[in-house]
């Protein structure tokens, strides 16, 4: 399983005070160690969007309304990785795991060998991690 959360956003945004969060609804691991983090760093942080989408979410991003936190995946466009050079408290790991039935054809088996390679190369840049995949 790798372990990785990071905060992304315009680090113009992550200067505000409160910092104005974006946040998947219903709430999520990355929403609870974000809310988490920063009550335990005391940086205090207003809810500005609660959206059910990754869409939302990123437009959010993008548009520069407020930082959220995700893995580094979602690094697009003008979101870019931030941390504690931006007034950001470190996040804690968080699991994620690639679930592949059995039997698989091959396109199938081909797709998880990409989503693994990618997830894995991504991990390795903000954190060492290792992917594992669950039969």
């Amino acid at each position: 399983m790798a372990r990785w959360a990071s905060w992304l956003g315009h680090r113009d945004v992550a200067g505000r005070d409160p910092l104005p969060l974006a946040i998947l609804d219903p709430g999520c691991g990355y929403t609870e160690a974000a809310s988490e983090s920063l009550r335990r760093h005391g940086r205090p942080f207003e809810v500005v969007l609660r959206t059910p989408s990754l869409s939302g979410l990123r437009a959010a991003l993008e548009a520069g309304f407020a930082v959220g936190c995700r893995t580094a995946l979602m690094k697009s466009g003008t979101i870019e990785v931030l941390g504690l050079d931006d007034n950001l408290p470190a996040l804690p790991s968080i699991g994620f795991a690639l679930l592949i039935p059995r039997p698989l054809g091959a396109a199938a088996r081909r797709l998880a060998s990409l989503v693994r390679e990618v997830v894995g190369s991504t991990a390795s840049v903000s954190r060492p991690a290792q992917v594992q995949v669950a039969s």
